[in-house]
């Protein structure tokens, strides 16, 4: 049996969501190799990603399951886009808990609660342009009243 590194990803994705639709179904790999026409062995081996799965038979599968073929095909980045969220997140807050500014950062949360997403987009943006101003500034790079809008861009 190949070792994980050695499949491609595309079969283990392709693989683990054939493998939650079918146990979602509540089907065994005989019912459902049986149902399809093909070997336990051959589902099996589908699922485990030592065998490459046809189009057609993708298709054919993923009809009898009632999903989307491309749904069997992509990867779940919401869930690992919100798992690096987090992880930043709490990186982010043992850093202002370690420099004793958690009231800083209560402070800067409840102004930022009630704002859209544009208008905090909008805020960062500004930060940024002033951060790179007074870096300017403090390495003589740029003399008071610098020829740069808000967000930094040259005027």
């Amino acid at each position: 049996m190949p070792e994980e590194r050695d499949i491609p990803k595309i079969h283990r994705i392709v693989a683990e969501k054939i493998r939650e639709a079918r146990e979602k179904a509540k089907l065994s790999t005989r019912e459902l190799a049986e149902v399809l026409d093909v070997s336990h062995t051959y589902l099996w081996a589908i699922e485990t990603g030592q065998r490459r799965i046809y189009l057609d038979f993708l298709e054919k599968l993923a009809k009898y399951l009632g999903v989307p073929p491309a749904d069997l095909l992509k990867e779940d980045v919401e869930f690992e886009t919100n798992e690096m969220e987090d992880r930043q997140l709490a990186e982010l807050i043992k850093e202002w808990e370690e420099a004793n500014r958690r009231g800083d950062l209560i402070l800067l949360l409840r102004e930022f609660r009630n704002l859209t997403s544009e208008q905090i987009h909008s805020l960062v943006k500004a930060v940024k342009a002033i951060r790179s101003t007074q870096e300017k500034q403090r390495t003589g790079n740029v003399e008071e009243g610098d020829n740069t809008d808000e967000s930094g861009e040259t005027r």
